[in-house]
């Protein structure tokens, strides 16, 4: 009978458990627009959600013939409202910050890299759209 308590023991706590909530990835398409070399492109971005408009958020574009992805976090709604997050693109230590407003799946806002010393400098603009 203990044997058979302990074989059946594993599939309780596997019928007990909750479901795992699969995190919901939103994608975006855009421009960004970089004011310090007048340099602008195409932008992708994918918000995966973490919590309550909480997001993990990748930014990938060309740069000067590079490719680069850019990793953070964000918060806010991707449906109506403020959205703040930050960017880095960790090889090279450089953080960027970006804040803007959504309305009807578009994203107008601004982007800005944080220095040393947590002082930040105006870098550009981005707009995303929803896909």
């Amino acid at each position: 009978m203990r044997h058979a308590l302990a074989r059946m023991l594993p599939i309780a706590l596997a019928l007990a458990a909750p479901a795992a909530v699969q995190a919901e990835t939103i994608r975006f398409q855009g421009r960004y627009r970089w004011d310090l070399g007048a340099a602008e492109g195409p932008l992708q971005a994918r918000f995966t959600s973490q919590a309550a408009d909480t997001w993990r958020v990748s930014f990938s574009f060309r740069f000067e013939g590079r490719d680069y992805q850019y990793d953070g976090t964000a918060t806010g709604s991707l449906d109506r409202g403020e959205l703040v997050g930050q960017v880095d693109e960790g090889t090279r230590g450089r953080t960027f910050t970006f804040r803007g407003s959504l309305r009807d799946g578009s994203f107008t806002g601004t982007h800005a890299e944080r220095r040393r010393g947590g002082r930040s400098q105006a870098t550009g603009t981005l707009t995303l759209n929803r896909e």
